[in-house]
């Protein structure tokens, strides 16, 4: 196991943190997977039932070349509201994981409706998620308008060096985006451990704890990956027995015209095969950083 003196936790501990969730608390996964399913069908049930027809004629516009600005501006002005509906639902629904994930690792012996609960727990992981949005939109605005000032002064300087600085400024924005991610991923564990919202809190406790974090966080991901891959394997393969290789095209691009059309037999195997995916997921992604906060956190009472 890779323990740091800086660290406080071990890499292999953190990155399997979630595969450890799964094997003590299996039981849970049939409630799990019944809240992802509920999402999984009220999503798209709720979409196509609202506004499948203006998506249709979206994507006949698109298909046929048609320009006209003020059929698509209709189309997504009458889209936008149950957009706005499904964002909430899904921050709310995101709220609840998040809570439950965080109560499973830092509270286990709290077993109360299988984690799962509706209350401010939920409510403040539900306000961290748009808090760290509207963060990471000040970041990337931030980030274009130095992209934009730097671009503009090396077009005068010609095409290689433009060139050269577009890349790097690519760069510069992908590797600033993953450096904050990091410094700020254990605001969750923290809002949850402390009861108020705390983005930035975490940037005190991911202090000279950069590489051990990211190295856990790399090897739980591609271990999330491997999974992720062999499960979709599964369902790709369960979806072409029932409905062929028409349903396997269709998998990305299904008819939103009616419910009936939507609901094919392929499409609710994949629906349902899907939501026992993402119930198996949940813990594997979510886990580390909790484990990481309950790691240092616990080595700073030990002191």
């Amino acid at each position: 196991m890779t323990v740091t003196k800086s660290a406080n936790f071990s890499t292999t501990d953190v990155a399997f943190a979630g595969f450890r969730v799964v094997r003590e608390h299996w039981g849970l996964f049939a409630i799990w997977c019944a809240l992802a399913l509920t999402g999984s069908l009220f999503f798209p049930a709720f979409l196509v039932a609202l506004s499948g027809q203006d998506i249709v004629r979206l994507q006949t516009l698109a298909a046929t070349g048609n320009k006209d600005t003020t059929l698509a501006l209709q189309a997504v002005s009458r889209l936008l509201p149950s957009y706005l509906v499904i964002f909430v639902v899904a921050l709310l629904l995101n709220g609840v994981v998040y809570a439950a994930v965080n109560r499973v690792v830092l509270h286990p012996e709290d077993r109360r409706s299988a984690y799962l609960r509706l209350g401010m727990d939920e409510l403040r992981q539900l306000m961290l998620q748009v808090l760290t949005v509207v963060t990471f939109v000040c970041f990337y605005v931030g980030f274009l308008l130095i992209a934009l000032i730097a671009g503009l002064v090396a077009s005068t300087l010609g095409k290689d060096v433009s060139a050269l600085v577009n890349a790097l400024m690519v760069a510069g924005v992908l590797l600033g985006f993953t450096w904050a991610a990091i410094r700020l991923s254990l605001s969750s564990p923290l809002t949850f451990a402390t009861g108020r919202v705390d983005l930035f809190g975490s940037w005190r406790l991911t202090r000279h704890r950069f590489w051990p974090i990211f190295g856990s966080y790399l090897l739980a991901t591609v271990l999330a990956l491997v999974v992720l891959v062999l499960a979709y394997v599964v369902v790709f393969a369960a979806v072409g027995l029932v409905g062929g290789g028409s349903a396997l095209a269709s998998m990305m691009n299904p008819d939103m015209s009616s419910l009936v059309a939507y609901f094919t037999k392929a499409r609710v195997v994949e629906i349902v095969l899907g939501a026992f995916v993402s119930a198996m997921v949940w813990p594997l992604i979510l886990s580390p950083p909790i484990a990481i906060y309950a790691a240092i956190e616990g080595k700073a009472k030990a002191e």
